[in-house]
C-alpha cells in the first residue's frame, strides 16, 4: 500500500528505485514487527492490541513461494500467541496461587470484555487469506479458554462464552492447524534460530496434550479408524477413499518435527526423570529436568507417549518412531526412552520385546530361505 501511494504521487522512479524502496519497506515492516514481538513479550497486551493482530494476520498475512509464512506474518503470529497464552503452568490440574495472582493482572481477566470481544473477532465469519492461520489461532484459543476454565478466578469468565473449547478444538485441527502449524511456521527459514519463537510454540504444543489429554485420545481413536480404512483398501489392492483426516499422525509429525535437534533441552518435559534413569555423568545440554516444572506436566506428557504407542497402527509406526527419535535428543532422554520401552507390554509394536521378536522372525525366515536354496541348488 505504501508503494501504490507513493506510485500515485508520482514518487518512485525507475526499477533500481523502486527494488530501494521495496528493501527500505520490507526492513521498516521487520524492525516494527520485532518490537511489537518484543512488547509482547514483556508485557500482556490489551484488547485493543490483539484485535488489531487479528486484523492483520486476517488481511495481510503473506507466504512464500515455499509454503511458509513470511518474516512479518511469523513475527507477529508469535506476539499474538503471547498475548493469548497462560504462562504459570498448572500443578495436578489445578491452577497454583502464583499463577492466579499473576493472571488477574493480566487483561485477560482484568479486562471483562476482553475475551467476548476476542472471541467475536475470531467468530465473526470473515475470510482469512491463510485459512490454515486462522486454524493455528483458533487452536491457541481454545487451550487458553480451557486452562482458564480450571482457574476459579476466571472459570466464569470463559464458560460464559459461547464458544466449547472442546468444539472449537476440533474445528482447528479439522482445517489443519497442525499440519499447518509444522509446514507454514516450523520448517520456515530462521525459526529455529529465534529461541522466543521455539519456547512459544512449546508452550501451545506441551498445553495441547496436558490441558486437553481428552481431545487428544480423541485424535487417537479417530486415527485408528482411519487406518483401518487404509489397510482394508490397501488389501483389496485400491486407493483410500479421499477426505480422510491424518490429524493424529499430524500431531506425532509435529511433535517429531519441533524436537528434532532440540538445542534447548525441552524435550526433558516428555520423560519422567527419576534416579534410576539418571546417571552421574549427564551433565551435558538437556540432560537435566526442570526443577520448577511441576510433575503434573511430566505425567501428562509421558502418558501422551504410551498412548501414542499403544497399539499403534502400521500406518502410525514410522511417525510414533520419528517422534521417539526426536525427544530421545540426549543421553538421558535416550535412557528414559529406553526404559519406556523395556516396560512396555506385549501389546506395544514399538517395544524392545516386540522389536527382537520382529528380528528374530526375520532371522528365521532368512535361514529357512537359504536352506531352501540350497536344497534347490544341489
Amino acid at each position: 500500500k505504501t508503494l501504490e501511494k507513493l506510485q500515485e504521487g508520482r514518487g518512485v522512479g525507475g526499477d533500481v528505485h523502486r527494488r530501494q524502496l521495496c528493501a527500505i519497506i520490507d526492513e521498516q515492516r521487520c524492525l516494527l514487527a520485532d518490537l511489537l514481538f518484543s512488547i509482547s513479550c514483556q508485557t500482556p497486551l490489551g484488547k485493543a492490541d490483539v484485535l488489531l493482530l487479528l486484523d492483520y494476520l486476517r488481511d495481510c498475512a503473506t507466504v512464500s513461494s515455499s509454503g511458509a509464512l513470511d518474516s512479518v506474518s511469523t513475527v507477529v503470529l508469535m506476539a499474538l500467541l503471547y498475548a493469548v497464552s497462560v504462562e504459570h503452568s498448572d500443578v495436578e490440574g489445578g491452577a497454583t496461587m502464583g499463577s492466579a495472582v499473576w493472571l488477574q493482572s493480566t487483561p485477560i481477566a482484568s479486562d471483562k470484555t476482553f475475551l467476548t470481544e476476542v472471541n467475536n473477532s475470531l467468530m465473526n465469519g470473515k475470510e482469512w487469506k491463510e485459512e490454515g492461520l486462522l486454524a493455528i489461532v483458533q487452536l491457541a484459543w481454545s487451550v487458553l479458554l480451557q486452562t482458564l476454565s480450571f482457574i476459579p478466578t476466571t472459570a466464569a469468565l470463559a464458560e460464559a462464552l459461547p464458544n466449547d473449547p472442546s468444539v472449537l478444538f476440533n474445528q482447528a485441527v479439522q482445517d489443519g492447524a497442525l499440519l499447518y502449524l509444522r509446514t507454514a511456521v516450523i520448517e520456515a527459514d530462521g525459526f529455529k534460530q529465534n529461541e522466543f519463537y521455539i519456547r512459544r510454540v512449546h508452550w501451545l504444543i506441551t498445553a495441547i496434550l496436558t490441558q486437553m489429554p481428552h481431545k487428544v485420545n480423541e485424535l487417537r481413536s479417530n486415527g485408528d479408524e482411519v487406518a483401518r480404512i487404509q489397510l482394508a483398501h490397501e488389501q483389496e489392492g485400491l486407493e483410500p477413499p479421499a477426505g480422510l483426516q491424518f490429524d493424529f499422525v499430524d500431531l506425532m509429525k509435529l511433535v517429531a518435527t519441533f524436537y528434532k535437534g532440540d538445542s534447548l533441552g525441552l524435550a526433558a518435559e516428555f520423560w519422567r526423570l527419576d534416579e534410576s534413569t539418571l546417571s552421574s555423568g549427564d551433565a551435558g545440554r538437556g540432560n537435566q529436568p526442570q526443577q520448577m516444572q511441576p510433575q503434573h506436566r511430566h505425567v501428562m506428557l509421558q502418558k501422551f507417549l504410551r498412548i501414542a504407542g499403544d497399539m499403534i497402527s502400521p500406518p502410525m509406526y514410522v511417525p510414533y518412531v520419528d517422534m521417539l527419535t526426536s525427544l530421545a535428543n540426549s543421553s538421558t532422554n535416550s535412557q528414559c526412552c529406553f526404559a519406556l520401552l523395556r516396560s512396555s507390554g506385549p501389546t506395544w509394536r514399538v517395544s524392545l520385546e516386540h522389536i527382537f521378536s520382529s528380528i528374530r522372525q526375520y532371522f528365521v525366515s532368512l535361514k529357512e530361505d537359504g536352506g531352501a536354496g540350497g536344497s534347490a541348488a544341489a
